[in-house]
Formats: structure tokens, sequence, C-alpha cells
């Protein structure tokens, strides 16, 4: 949340003489994050919370922290506060080793979030709603979300109402470990992080559009909507560069290890429970485990177009190991 204020000290301000050819230059690059008050946002980054993660002021809109748009570290309870021009695209997130959710305890690496201007939670819903250019309400209507929701919803702060914060986190949590698993698999065949997460984010966004005209919810435990992502999402890598058979197998891999990471996070009565955390840490297994997975899948695939007669994985082989 912005609170609008700031004091400049004039004596210590020292003028600062511009050539005309500087001048030129700056205003040709936007003038270092463009016009606009320096206010303070704070807020909180929730996938359980998120510590240790970086949150910064995505001035341009590319969903990478450049060297003029201002960061900041989460606390243990996602909380965060910075400084930046108010003109901001998005508040974007990215976590690496360090990153802890700390309602289970496990370590997430290698996810990215986003919130729009003037939302002070970032969540999977949020960088849904970036990503996809859809109001808030529609995103809500069609991950089955309260009808009451927004993007100031915690459901970690210990005022919230805790039938709606069972139904946001678990949402989040499922949303995520389709995202992750997605990801990491075309990420495994070759894809760059970047361009894997977009892979990712855009097939998971496609189904959430369809839904939204249809007006009706995703179920991402679903075998029907879990393969509309992986039809999507196979569309997607190949565009990108995937070869078709190394991501067509890894995400079958993937979108099994997701339905029944998703079974299980849909049967979870209470999200703050011993069970709820154990069954939330595996969705940052997940990134791990489909990544290995498609790796292997990847390399069998190159070997056998080599002719050399790498080993052939299935769902039942790439689970065993």
């Amino acid at each position: 949340m912005a609170d609008g204020g700031f004091t400049n000290d004039r004596r210590k301000l020292k003028p600062i003489h511009l050539s005309p050819l500087s001048l030129l230059l700056l205003a040709a690059c936007g003038g270092g994050g463009g016009s606009g008050k320096t206010q303070n946002f704070s807020g909180f980054v929730v996938k359980g919370p998120l510590q240790n993660a970086t949150i910064f002021a995505d001035y341009d809109g590319d969903g990478i922290q450049d060297s003029n748009e201002p960061s900041a570290i989460t606390n243990s309870d996602g909380s965060y506060s910075l400084s930046a021009l108010d003109t901001f695209a998005a508040m974007v997130v990215q976590t690496d080793s360090t990153t802890i959710d700390t309602s289970s305890g496990s370590v997430v690496s290698g996810i990215t979030l986003k919130a729009p201007k003037g939302a002070t939670v970032v969540s999977p819903t949020s960088t849904v709603v970036v990503e996809s250019n859809l109001t808030v309400a529609e995103v809500a209507e069609a991950l089955g979300l309260p009808d009451d929701f927004d993007l100031d919803f915690n459901p970690f702060d210990e005022n919230a109402d805790k039938t709606k914060a069972a139904a946001v986190e678990k949402t989040s949590q499922m949303v995520m470990a389709t995202i992750n698993a997605v990801s990491a698999s075309a990420e495994g065949v070759g894809l760059s992080k970047v361009d894997a997460f977009k892979t990712a984010i855009e097939s998971v966004v496609e189904i959430v559009k369809v839904n939204v005209e249809t007006k009706t919810a995703i179920d991402f435990a679903d075998q029907t909507i879990l393969e509309d992502i992986q039809s999507k999402a196979a569309t997607i890598a190949v565009e990108k560069g995937a070869d078709q058979t190394a991501i067509d197998r890894a995400l079958e891999v993937a979108i099994e290890q997701t339905k029944t990471v998703n079974n299980n996070i849909k049967s979870v009565d209470d999200v703050f429970s011993d069970e709820a955390k154990q069954i939330f840490s595996s969705v940052a297994d997940i990134i791990e485990d489909t990544k290995n997975s498609a790796e292997k899948i990847s390399s069998a695939v190159v070997d056998a177009a080599a002719g050399l007669g790498g080993p052939v994985f299935s769902i039942t082989s790439i689970a065993d190991d």
C-alpha cells in the first residue's frame, strides 16, 4: 500500500549539469524508470508465506529486474516494503534456493510471481491476473474462489476468515503445482527458465480464459483440465524450440504427478494442520522431480534420434526412479 509521502531536503541537493546530448539520451531511455512520485509500497508474498524471496518494482514490464528497479527481500511472514516510482507496471517476485515457504518449511526455488499495481498480496492468483489481462473478478470466478475475493486478501492473516482462507490457499497451491510441473518439464527438455515459465503460465492462462467464457470453475485435480493444459503447454513449448517427442513424454509424466499432488491438496480439511504442511511441501518437490524426469526423457530422445539405442522412459519407469 502506498503512503504517498516523501520529503526532500533542499540543503543536500547539488545542481547537476547535463549536456544537450545527455538530455536526449536520458529522454530516449525513459529517464531511468519514467516520471512519477516515489512512494512506499508494502504487502505480502503468499504461496504459503514466502521468506527470502526477492520482490522488485518492474518499471518496464519485462519481468526481469534491471539495475534501476528497486527491490526488497521478504520476511518470514511474506511481508515486504520498498520505495519505488508509482509508475511501475507490476510487482515481480523471484525465488531461489534460500526462499522458504514458511507454511510447510520447504524450499521454493525457481518460481516467478506477479501482482498488478494496487494489489497488496502477490500470489499465484495475482500472477494469473497479470499474465491474462483479465479482471480479478473474472479470474476469481474461473478459479472457483469466493465471490468477495480480492488481491488484498492474505489467507495467513490471523484475522482472515478460515473458510475463505482455506479455499484461497488450496487453489493457490494447486495452481502453483501445475505451473511448477509444466515449467520444470519445459526447462528439463531444453527451454530456458524464462521460456519454460512462459510456457507454463501461458498454458494455464489459456484454460482460465476458456473458463471465463463458459463461466465454469476450474478443478486443477480434474484429469480433463490437466490434459487440456498439457496439450496447450506442448504446443507452446514446441513453438519456443522444444522437441515435440521429448516435451510430449515429459508433460505426460508431469501431469500424472500433478494430478496426484492436486488431489491430495484438494482433500485437505485444515490448511493450517501438520498434514497440510506435509502435502504442501510436495508442491515444491514437484519442480525437482519433473525436471529430472524431463532431462532423462530428453536425453533418451536425443540418443534414439542419433541411433544410440538409449532407454525409452515411460511414466512407470520414471516414477520408479
